[in-house]
């Protein structure tokens, strides 16, 4: 059972990795290495390579171990393992769309189709939406785990990376929620002249650089640094037959995380 939960996700974080990240950041790299100016389409396929490497490739990957890992750690079966698909339906194709739309949207403009190019737009929000639906849908899946099972005081290894797992999950959520706000946004406040291709600063399929700033640090340090802390805490020990992190000190380490992420966040 558990490999047909997550196979899925590992195939589709890896080829979303290779495809769309590493193709579009190489294309954006060349297109810089050959002296092409920066501009709204380079904007967005540099959006499109971050949000396709951390929610795609690493988050695909995240899901894809998380919703096995974590109800083996919480000594209970996952429930409602049946909305498994729609997980990845609703976050993996709403990760995709979000990749596919706004990287064609500024070469829809430039091509003269302003329509295809503002519906385009349209899509892009719209898979960013879908993404959190997703996320969300995973998370209370996990939250109804988590409130099974045997008594938390028999699962140690539970509590001793809980703190982790939920700020990583909250990180999760909130980077979404920024980055759904952000095309939204963008798209409210799109005002088309006919005869002009947008420019960075009011292209409707880019992000504020504000948000993007703010979605890509909650991603990665909010979300992935704490998840990735949380499956090492319990794994390494195993794999190097060493005693496990005392809990007291990944808790500080915690703290200390979010301290640094909060002053980065007011400071930027």
């Amino acid at each position: 059972m558990d490999r047909f939960i997550t196979r899925p996700f590992v195939r589709l974080s890896l080829a979303t990795g290779i495809v769309a990240g590493f193709g579009i950041g190489g294309g954006a790299f060349t297109a810089v290495a050959l002296g092409v100016p920066p501009g709204t389409a380079w904007a967005a396929l540099a959006q499109a390579h971050a949000h396709a490497q951390l929610f795609g490739f690493a988050g695909l990957m995240v899901f894809g171990v998380a919703l096995v890992f974590l109800p083996r750690l919480r000594g209970a079966p996952l429930q409602g393992a049946h909305l498994v698909p729609w997980v990845l339906a609703l976050y993996g194709g709403g990760v995709l769309l979000r990749l596919v739309c706004q990287s064609a949207a500024p070469f829809l403009a430039q091509a003269g189709l302003g329509g295809v190019a503002l519906a385009a737009s349209l899509g892009a929000a719209a898979g960013a939406w879908l993404a959190l639906a997703g996320a969300s849908l995973a998370v209370a899946l996990l939250v109804r785990t988590g409130l099974s099972g045997p008594p938390l005081a028999h699962r140690a290894g539970l509590r001793q990376v809980l703190p982790l797992v939920v700020t990583a999950w909250l990180g999760l959520l909130a980077a979404l929620a920024v980055n759904a706000w952000g095309t939204w946004e963008s798209m409210a406040a799109w005002q088309s002249v006919p005869g002009r291709i947008p420019s960075v600063g009011d292209a409707p399929w880019l992000l504020s650089p504000a948000l993007d700033a703010l979605a890509v640090r909650l991603a990665f340090l909010g979300w992935l640094v704490p998840m990735s802390v949380a499956f090492a805490a319990r794994n390494f020990p195993l794999l190097l037959w060493a005693k496990p992190a005392p809990g007291r000190w990944l808790a500080w380490g915690l703290a200390a995380l979010i301290a640094g992420l909060m002053l980065d966040v007011a400071a930027t």
